[in-house]
């Protein structure tokens, strides 16, 4: 029988794993998916894509939707404006959107520094998923995190889409549907992970605001929590632990009888049911 299972076991591949050094590869390549979604208003304007006034808007211009934009002697959107929009796209832009829109330009960091922070900050974020998902039996496996990867790196840009071209809210995202769906499929670790992850991503898509994280936040985390797991742990059976109290043979824990119903001893009605075991 050794025999068999050794050769068995060498006819089965196991199944590839993610280590420390794949999880860092495959958080930089995340990283470099993710970063041109963040940053598609930075190198949007470089493109020629600007607010003129008396046009149509190219695309929907937003801040951040509670805090708003700090601007020189000014403060753009936040309190009332909804979803944080300036102008939508298609608009004719007004003289004040114009301007609105210059200055938040002209006090949108410039240069190098931006982009390696956010590429940088986003890398931390994966290469964090990729070490706690390791903890879990699934979640190390190789192709659960580069399809959890994949599908939050198109998931951002689809919701950067979206954002553009439309004047949709953010909070319209179903976040929590990404700590739902792993941890019912899979288990609470990964879900809680990958809602995580995905939570931060998408508020950086935004533009980030720190309201808006903590809300996606405490979203996929009470999703996460509350949504019970499909796994269930199997506990070892007690039925060769619980014997009969007539003939001594094992007996299955969920009868209600006290008697095991095999032998003809314990079959018949009749007679006490409360009898001693007999000695071996």
């Amino acid at each position: 029988m050794s025999r068999s299972r050794d050769e068995l076991a060498r006819e089965i591949g196991r199944r590839p794993r993610v280590s420390w050094w794949i999880g860092v590869i495959m958080a930089i390549g995340f990283a470099a998916l993710v970063l041109p979604a963040i940053t598609t208003e930075r190198w949007l304007g470089s493109l020629g894509k600007r607010f003129v006034e008396g046009r149509p808007a190219p695309y929907t211009l937003r801040v951040p939707p509670f805090n708003g934009y700090e601007v020189e002697n000014a403060h753009v959107g936040g309190g009332g404006v909804p979803a944080g929009i300036v102008v939508s796209r298609g608009a004719i832009v007004s003289d004040k959107d114009a301007e609105n829109a210059a200055r938040v330009e002209a006090a949108t960091p410039r240069g190098p520094l931006p982009y390696l922070t956010l590429f940088f900050l986003v890398l931390v974020f994966a290469a964090i998923f990729a070490h706690h998902t390791r903890r879990s039996n699934l979640g190390r496996l190789l192709r659960v995190q580069l399809v959890t990867l994949g599908l939050i790196a198109l998931v951002a840009w689809v919701v950067k889409i979206a954002m553009l071209a439309s004047s949709m809210s953010i909070l319209v995202v179903p976040v929590a549907l990404f700590a739902m769906v792993p941890t019912i499929a899979l288990d609470r670790v990964v879900g809680l992970a990958t809602g995580v992850l995905a939570a931060l991503v998408i508020a950086l898509v935004g533009p980030f605001d720190v309201g808006l994280s903590i809300l996606m936040l405490v979203q996929v985390s009470v999703a996460g929590l509350v949504i019970s797991t499909s796994r269930r742990v199997t506990r070892r059976s007690t039925s060769y632990r619980i014997r009969c109290d007539r003939c001594g043979s094992p007996r299955r824990s969920d009868r209600r009888s006290r008697r095991c119903s095999r032998f003809r001893c314990c079959r018949s009605t009749s007679g006490s049911s409360a009898r001693s075991r007999p000695e071996s």
